[in-house]
């Protein structure tokens, strides 16, 4: 059985080392890949193909009937939006994820508000504006008259944070488009970014204002074949840049598995109140959920999920630890999503992950690159001690450079070991986050 992963950063570094793992797997293709894989990964079973442009379809599938791949499976968001998996279809080309009608999940907030407002999903209230000037006055009546539409403020629910309001650019923005904001002048002035100066370009064209919830975010994966699905192990991530939750949002600067937030209740309410409605909704619009569907939620003080977005694909840097604690063998597991007939559920490694992940100075926005010999010679300076229970995944040369996994009985233990590998292997001009882990450790 021959894989090709498509996407260039560690998410599907990790993907296709978990595919390689598999015995009914020769070989893993990934493309674009990188520079980094390609120079430090000795996996024989993985190859780079850096000569096929991610957006160029017809070369991808030409690939794909020449070296005769027997699935395909997309690490980001983009290309689904775009409509690959619709593509691949037509030529009857194994591919596993969502068509471009369900991609919208993520490819466009208003279609998912709007969906999870058909199918009864527990969301925040939201309003949605495609012109500048309504939306302005929307934040207007809001921040000097305290109405949320006809809604008084200081009615909100308790599951609200009363004050903040959300604005998210409705299309991709890779994961700059929202600001959580209770001041007039900053909503104001993200608003005439989007949808006056188009910084995100046409997915400013629509915003979404939505009340901002209150609670602990959390993330939920399960894997999908059309009909039913699995749950992944439980994560958590760690989206600003800095250390205690300051800076920037990033695409993520670590994290770890399993969730303690997710009890066996908990679960239950995720999975009768938000995926099973999120499965039947696509089915009976035609357009029934194959691949892995990821869940950003808030968890209210009463241990109610709420749905903050949808993503489409793994999360990075969730998928670079759910990877070490699945012990399903990936190939048959996606094999049977294509087919239709998944297993009752996944197993999972009882130990605890971890995941660190090392960023270039000036990242998210001008990130610096890397001194990859010197990057070289700190990978040569760990020993078989120091590599016990960790995985390394790279990602570029600049902005998000690598994610250092590690396995452990407890969360201190993994913490510890990722920590160690770090700290000898950070470069200058780079950074991480100290304190990935430190709350879980707290309670």
């Amino acid at each position: 059985m021959k894989v090709l992963i498509l996407g260039s950063g560690a998410r599907e570094h990790a993907l296709s080392y978990k595919f390689s793992l598999s015995e009914d797997i020769k070989k893993v293709y990934l493309l674009p890949g990188n520079e980094l894989v390609k120079r430090f990964e000795d996996n024989e079973k993985i190859e780079v193909v850096d000569n096929i442009s991610l957006k160029d379809f017809e070369k991808i599938k030409n690939f794909v009937k020449e070296n005769k791949i027997d699935l395909t499976f997309v690490g980001p968001e983009a290309p689904l939006v775009e409509g690959i998996v619709d593509e691949f279809q037509k030529e009857n080309l194994n591919i596993l994820g969502p068509d471009k009608f369900a991609a919208q999940l993520e490819g466009s907030k208003a279609f998912a508000k709007n969906f999870m407002k058909r199918c009864g999903i527990p969301t925040a209230d939201f309003y949605t504006f495609k012109s500048y000037e309504e939306a302005k006055s929307f934040l207007e009546n809001y921040f000097d008259k305290g109405l949320f539409g006809n809604e008084k403020v200081e009615d909100f629910k308790d599951i609200y944070k009363k004050g903040f309001i959300v604005i998210k650019a409705s299309g991709l923005a890779s994961g700059k488009g929202v600001l959580v904001t209770n001041d007039k002048k900053e909503a104001l002035d993200f608003l005439k970014k989007i949808m006056v100066d188009k910084i995100f370009g046409k997915s400013g064209e629509e915003v979404v204002i939505e009340k901002c919830l209150d609670g602990t975010e959390c993330s939920f994966f399960a894997l999908c074949d059309g009909e039913n699905f699995v749950s992944f192990p439980t994560a958590r991530d760690y989206k600003r840049a800095y250390d205690e939750d300051e800076g920037p949002n990033t695409g993520g600067m670590g994290g770890y598995s399993p969730n303690p937030i997710v009890d066996k209740d908990l679960k239950e309410k995720i999975i009768e109140k938000i995926i099973k409605p999120t499965l039947k909704g696509l089915k009976e619009e035609g357009h029934p959920y194959k691949g892995v569907i990821y869940l950003g939620l808030m968890i209210t003080k009463d241990k109610e999920p709420y749905v903050l977005e949808y993503n489409v694909r793994f999360g990075d840097p969730e998928c670079q630890i759910l990877v070490r604690r699945v012990k399903d063998d990936f190939g048959k597991l996606f094999k049977q999503a294509l087919n239709g007939n998944l297993p009752e559920k996944i197993e999972e490694d009882p130990r605890k992950a971890f995941c660190i992940v090392l960023a270039s100075e000036g990242y998210p926005f001008a990130p610096c690159e890397i001194d990859l010999k010197a990057l070289e010679g700190k990978l040569k300076s760990l020993n078989e001690k120091d590599l016990k229970d960790i995985k390394i995944f790279f990602a570029n040369k600049k902005g998000r450079i690598l994610s250092v996994t590690s396995l452990g009985d407890t969360f201190k233990e993994a913490r510890d070991k990722a920590y160690k590998v770090m700290e000898k292997i950070a470069l200058e001009n780079t950074f991480y986050r100290k304190d990935i882990g430190k709350d879980v450790l707290e309670k």
